[in-house]
């Protein structure tokens, strides 16, 4: 009887050792793991911020930091969805053409009188308004650091 209780208890003092240490080895695999995890978000979140503030300088002729929450609908009233930013007047001459970059509404005006909004599903030429002297762009926020307006 002795020797099944030596037996017993070196089988279980062999057996907590050898948990221990593994549980040692993971918890540092798992701790180096992680802090290389760590330094590469960081990596990525500063190229990723670097790259996104050369877009949103970039608007062209859009004012990015002179908008207001909402958008234009097509009965032109500024209002709705708070996901929407919606530009201040930008100067619009028909007798030129204008690229946007992304999807968006634009609202077209003669003065402060409101003409029409149209609906761009995606990026290209806007549409050409004879009597509107003035437009402003209703986009989603999630294009802010994408969307731009050129002069062609």
């Amino acid at each position: 009887m002795k020797f099944k209780t030596l037996l017993l208890g070196t089988s279980l003092v062999l057996l907590s050792a050898c948990n221990g240490d593994g549980s040692e080895e993971e918890a540092e695999t798992e701790a180096s793991d992680t802090e290389e995890t760590s330094q590469e978000n960081e990596a990525n979140t500063e190229s990723d911020s670097g790259e996104e503030s050369a877009e949103v300088e970039d608007g062209g002729l859009i004012d990015k930091e002179s908008t207001e929450p909402g958008w234009i609908n097509f009965a032109g009233e500024l209002g709705g969805n708070p996901e929407y930013l919606t530009t201040d007047t930008i100067e619009y001459d028909p007798s030129k053409q204008y690229e946007l970059s992304q999807g968006a509404y634009v609202a077209y005006y003669n003065g402060e009188e409101f003409i029409e909004t149209s609906q761009m599903e995606h990026g290209g030429e806007i549409q050409t308004v004879e009597n509107a002297d003035n437009i402003r762009i209703s986009y989603h926020k999630s294009f802010n650091n994408k969307i731009n307006l050129s002069e062609q």
